[in-house]
């Protein structure tokens, strides 16, 4: 069951994510990934009305330390 679960979190298309999947994903609110996103420390491709989040973004966004706690 758990894995059901991850999986409609899962990528969107080829290891990319919406923000909001990585607000799920990290347990903040998408308007937090939203202000990463403005603020130049996530990397994202927009796409049509949408950002797409790559996992090496993610990842690299990650090594920095979390944002979020700072």
């Amino acid at each position: 069951m758990a894995t059901q679960k991850h999986e409609k979190t899962r990528s969107i298309g080829g290891g990319t994510w919406s923000p909001e999947q990585l607000a799920v994903m990290l347990h903040v609110s998408a308007r937090r990934i939203y202000q990463a996103i403005e603020n130049g420390q996530l990397i994202a491709e927009k796409v049509g009305n949408t950002y797409t989040i790559s996992q090496e973004a993610i990842s690299e966004f990650l090594n920095q330390g979390n944002p979020f706690f700072k």
